[in-house]
């Protein structure tokens, strides 16, 4: 189904819970299981990495998946930056022919508008967005939340389904 190493970028935020909720709900409801993740972070957020890689570790091990996790810290509030990073990863793991996602669920604007523009260039083969319903379901973990008020987008899946004349499933 997904050709070569199935490679993540995603970014941590303000609410670590998100990021964890987006890779939960993108391998159980998309089938996307990561072995690669590219686990983007502000400078200011540098103290919480190895807790949130750790997460990530144990969070794939359960689908028995023992995943290089690579960090990257960049300037939160430059979005040529983050735009830049993206791009020279969606490059370099396409060129392996890996298959490769980027999640912006997590993480800041800056991570969301630089990478969604340079992924998109890029070729990226998905861009996934989990959307949790109302703001009440923040900090919650992904299992507290019902069903019907979360789904995940893969917006070149939907761009896709759209131009083909057919409105995407949104699961």
């Amino acid at each position: 189904m997904y050709p070569g190493v199935r490679v993540y970028i995603t970014a941590m935020g303000h609410d670590d819970i998100t990021l964890f909720n987006a890779l939960i709900s993108v391998i159980q409801r998309k089938g996307f299981l990561p072995e690669k993740v590219y686990l983007l972070a502000g400078e200011q957020r540098r103290e919480r990495i190895d807790h949130v890689r750790g997460c990530i570790q144990d969070i794939l091990s359960a689908y028995e998946v023992n995943p290089q996790i690579e960090h990257i810290t960049l300037n939160e509030e430059e979005f040529i930056l983050w735009g830049r990073k993206v791009s020279e990863i969606v490059l370099r793991e396409k060129e392996l022919g890996n298959t490769v996602a980027l999640d912006i669920t997590s993480g800041v604007k800056s991570f969301s508008v630089g990478g969604t523009l340079a992924a998109w260039r890029r070729g990226i083969d998905h861009i996934f967005l989990l959307c949790q319903g109302d703001y009440e379901n923040s900090g919650r973990l992904i299992f507290e939340i019902p069903a019907r008020e979360a789904h995940v987008h893969d917006f070149i899946a939907e761009a896709k389904e759209y131009e083909r004349g057919r409105t995407p499933d949104h699961t």
